[in-house]
């Protein structure tokens, strides 16, 4: 899947149970919300802190472990301050979950080596 990283199966993120990836250097937060893959730089716009993997869920928002910041993950959108998270696409076929890749020249997949 051009432009794509190939970053596991379905089932492999639990319900509501945030979790952090990482290729091209960035931290990405993925997020299954009942049927739904969010996928957003783990990055907290206002401090720049990288824990939201850490975050609470309630809903389909997460909030930020540092100073509370919550987020709609269906936008990226904050619901109580300014700025919204950096979202990634995400891709679902035949069972795996692909993020699309910040640099469409090259695909990394963290399961077989490309």
């Amino acid at each position: 899947m051009e432009g794509f990283t190939r970053i596991g199966r379905t089932e492999d993120f639990r319900d509501r149970k945030p979790k952090n990836v990482s290729f091209e250097g960035i931290d990405f937060v993925v997020v299954k919300v009942g049927g739904g893959i969010f996928a957003f730089e783990n990055n907290c716009p206002h401090q720049h802190f990288s824990m939201l993997h850490q975050g609470l869920m309630e809903g389909c928002s997460i909030t930020c472990p540092m100073h509370g910041w919550t987020f709609d993950l269906t936008s990226g959108k904050s619901t109580n301050g300014d700025g919204h998270l950096e979202r990634v696409e995400v891709r679902i076929s035949d069972g795996w979950v692909w993020l699309g890749s910040k640099n469409n020249e090259k695909t990394y997949s963290l399961f077989d080596g490309n």
